[in-house]
């Protein structure tokens, strides 16, 4: 029986054949927050032990790496598998070289911008690794568009990953969070405001 394979500290699954295990239910916490079209394209699911909601965690090349836990009670809020340096790697990353490139903090952005169009990569949390910029360069974009976290964790990491983005030669802009100043992040804006925002920020 492979769910016997599992237990809730298990993230690490690196067969294809195993996502049906997570993706056979959707949780609700999934669909509270985004369309039917984004769970499907990101493959957000249900860990079959714990009951939490997980996502695939991938590498470069696509390669599953195994499953993100998203913990509704407790901190931290997500379980990375094991062994796995997540600042080495940029969340929904894909190796097709691009004009520009837009960066959020966290998954949950990333899948929001999804929905309204704006293809984007998350840095897993509020620092922009050496690593993350390599693998940007490899990519040949102008512009790196900043849309972190409105509150002092995400201000300071605008101003890290500015610095380090300009000093390897980067083109840089960031979102502008006046017109929202009530809201913590992008998946916390309603999907109009997103869809103006994203955009704007895009139209440089």
């Amino acid at each position: 029986d492979i769910l016997a394979l599992l237990d809730e500290g298990h993230t690490g699954i690196t067969s294809e054949a195993m996502i049906g295990l997570y993706t056979a239910g959707t949780h609700e916490y999934w669909r509270s927050r985004f369309s039917d079209g984004a769970i499907e394209h990101f493959q957000l699911g249900t860990d079959p032990v714990s009951g939490r909601p997980c996502y695939p965690l991938r590498d470069t090349g696509g390669e599953l790496l195994g499953m993100v836990m998203r913990n509704l009670d407790r901190q931290p809020k997500y379980r990375y598998p094991t062994g796995i340096k997540v600042h080495h790697l940029l969340w929904n990353y894909t190796q097709d070289a691009r004009k520009e490139v837009v960066l959020h903090e966290g998954a949950m952005d990333v899948i929001a911008a999804w929905e309204v169009g704006v293809e984007s990569f998350g840095i897993f949390g509020s620092h922009l690794s050496v690593q993350q910029v390599e693998k940007l360069r490899r990519l040949s974009p102008r512009w790196v568009h900043l849309a972190f976290d409105n509150d002092e964790a995400g201000r300071r990491c605008t101003q890290q990953a500015r610095a380090l983005l300009e000093e390897d030669g980067f083109l840089v802009n960031e979102l502008d969070w006046r017109s929202y100043p009530f809201h913590k992040d992008v998946a916390d804006l309603s999907e109009q405001q997103r869809r103006n925002t994203l955009h704007r920020l895009l139209a440089v």
